[in-house]
């Protein structure tokens, strides 16, 4: 049985499917490449202090160059100019399917997944 905690933010995540749709569609327009966005911080894990604000985490197959990794990273680029979807602001980074960093391991094991690339053979 669910707790009270996972059916709210289960509801929180459903009111805002649509925005989800649209931070989904952008990123893998400029990161074509992308195998899962997972979505993290206070919004995910409480006390959501500031609804607008969000973090997300790009991972790419360990065989993305970690130049192409760096590039898509630096604020210039244009993951780091997609900043806005309405009125809510957005962090993106990008990080290797492989990177087993502390800040890594614990975005997949806090954070929501709001897209995965479909396995391979898996039905459409």
């Amino acid at each position: 049985m669910a707790s009270t905690d996972e059916i709210n933010q289960k509801r929180f995540f459903e009111s805002r499917r649509s925005f989800f749709s649209d931070v989904t569609k952008e990123i893998l327009r400029i990161v074509p490449k992308a195998v899962s966005i997972h979505c993290f911080g206070l919004n995910v894990t409480g006390p959501r202090i500031c609804p607008t604000d969000w973090d997300f985490m790009v991972s790419v197959p360990a065989s993305v160059p970690a130049t192409d990794v760096d590039y898509l990273n630096r604020l210039t680029s244009p993951l780091g100019e997609f900043r806005h979807v309405g009125s809510n602001r957005l962090e993106v980074q990008v990080i290797s399917e492989n990177d087993q960093s502390p800040c890594a391991n614990l975005v997949r094991r806090e954070g929501v997944v709001i897209w995965r690339k479909p396995s391979e053979g898996a039905a459409a």
